[in-house]
């Protein structure tokens, strides 16, 4: 029996369950031991909102601190229609593997269970304070797509694993004698670790006289990190109140505390649990580079905003990439290319060859249909066999860093159209209607700016509506 059908079993004895005795909490164990387990906690079925958050307390990864940064938290989750687990993860003792894989098992369970929990599974959080705010943001930086959390919130987090800018007991029981290694400690500093499109937003909560994880090379540093990446970010410093003030009332901004967090909640969209995958592939232009926020305003953020929630748009743009295999930097060597697989997209949008255009990566220019025609036969072994368009690259108006649109006009889009027509995939123009209209692009004549990213997401949503109309007739 699979992994997966095991867990959905599980979670419905322990559903039925828990309605039976008239009360929606109930544990399950994430190790055989029971030592990792998950307090579930679902909302009534009639304000089920079907988001749902795990929560990690904090105790600097030697405890746990289970009731003012755990199940304190249910009320304020349930009565807002937000199902809330409380993670009991086990302590690392030098190996940080245990309670990132706690972690991991319990967002993948969640997800895993979503349809007999009434849960979306595009709208799993995480949230952890202290310690357990480090465990929440590393999952948020470092998790596969399946235990990646699609928001994060942070009480007074423990960011940075360089101790003497931290709470050093923290570094030590998580690192072990990894502590003294470079590597592991930049690679664990979460506020290094953002990644663009990938790390999801994020609402960080802390009071600026906190001494023992000081709030300026943690929490302040990660949400500087979130929003250099263009990444949906808030940050509530509350002028006092130390650390650990967690769920308690005598906090003085206690009042203050959960109207800020209903409000990020409420303006937190998300989109319907049925909804279709949409991934774009691309290259700096998909990226959104030049434009400020291009979460929100870059053309996969207005494609999204186009569709509705009806579709779950996901930018897998890298800057400076190029189809070809041989050229200076490969889109299918970065990490988005295993991210667009894990995604199990509907539809893909597949967006390069700007970059492939220069002279030092066209000399390969022979490869660029057999490199096309790998990457679409990777994407269609995908159990969700994902309608392929190609869009054709915008007109270049400079030839900067090499990029020469004649090479673009005269070969790469006729490669397109060939590849295209055998692999029965649709073509999207986007090289025509930018060819006059320079007032659609940036400075450098490479990039659209925002009304051009607009331009573009208004294309490729036309098209993405006639694949819908396809498929009803």
């Amino acid at each position: 029996m699979k992994r997966k059908t095991c867990i959905a079993i599980i979670a419905l004895l322990c559903t039925v369950f828990a309605q039976a005795s008239d009360n929606r909490q109930f544990r399950i164990n994430l190790t055989p031991d029971g030592k990792a387990n998950m307090m579930v906690c679902l909302p009534e079925s009639g304000k089920a909102t079907g988001r749902a958050v795990v929560v990690c307390p904090g105790g600097g990864y030697g405890g746990l601190a289970m009731e003012n940064e755990g199940t304190n938290w249910i009320p304020f989750f349930n009565e807002r229609g937000i199902a809330c687990m409380i993670l009991t993860y086990r302590m690392p003792q030098g190996d940080l593997t245990i309670p990132v894989g706690d972690a991991e098992k319990a967002i993948s369970m969640v997800r895993d269970s979503a349809e007999v929990w009434n849960i979306n599974p595009y709208d799993v959080g995480i949230m952890g304070s202290s310690a357990g705010g480090h465990l929440a943001s590393t999952l948020a930086t470092h998790a596969p797509t399946k235990s990646r959390p699609d928001f994060q919130i942070l009480f007074y987090p423990v960011i940075t694993m360089d101790e003497s800018k931290t709470h050093a007991g923290s570094v030590h029981n998580f690192l072990g004698e990894k502590r003294h290694d470079r590597k592991y400690v930049e690679l664990y500093s979460n506020e290094l670790q953002v990644r663009r499109h990938i790390t999801p937003p994020a609402l960080i909560l802390l009071s600026t006289d906190d001494t023992l994880v000081p709030p300026v090379p943690n929490g302040v540093a990660y949400y500087a990190a979130l929003r250099n990446a263009d990444i949906p970010a808030a940050m509530y410093a509350y002028a006092e109140g130390e650390h650990g003030f967690g769920s308690h009332t005598n906090f003085v901004y206690h009042k203050q505390l959960l109207e800020d967090m209903t409000s990020w909640l409420d303006n937190l969209k998300a989109p319907r649990k049925d909804a279709v995958r949409v991934a774009c592939i691309g290259n700096s232009i998909t990226d959104g580079c030049g434009i400020d926020m291009s979460s929100t305003y870059g053309y996969p953020a207005r494609l999204q905003q186009m569709l509705g929630d009806g579709y779950n748009v996901k930018n897998f743009g890298v800057g400076a990439r190029t189809l070809l295999s041989k050229g200076d930097w490969p889109y299918m060597n970065e990490p988005e290319w295993t991210y667009v697989k894990d995604f199990r997209p509907d539809v893909v949008v597949i967006k390069l060859g700007t970059n492939d255009s220069k002279p030092q990566n066209w000399v390969h220019g022979d490869e660029f249909e057999s490199d096309l025609r790998r990457m679409i036969s990777e994407l269609k072994a995908l159990d969700t066999k994902p309608e392929i368009c190609l869009a054709l690259p915008v007109k270049a108006w400079e030839n900067s860093a090499g990029i020469n649109d004649s090479v673009i006009t005269d070969e790469i889009i006729p490669n397109l159209r060939r590849v295209a027509k055998k692999e029965k995939a649709r073509i999207i123009d986007l090289h025509t209607p930018f060819e006059g209209d320079k007032a659609l692009m940036q400075g450098d004549g490479i990039h659209p700016n925002r009304e051009g990213a607009t331009k573009i997401a208004g294309i490729v949503a036309e098209e993405i509506r006639k694949i819908e109309k396809d498929y009803r007739k």
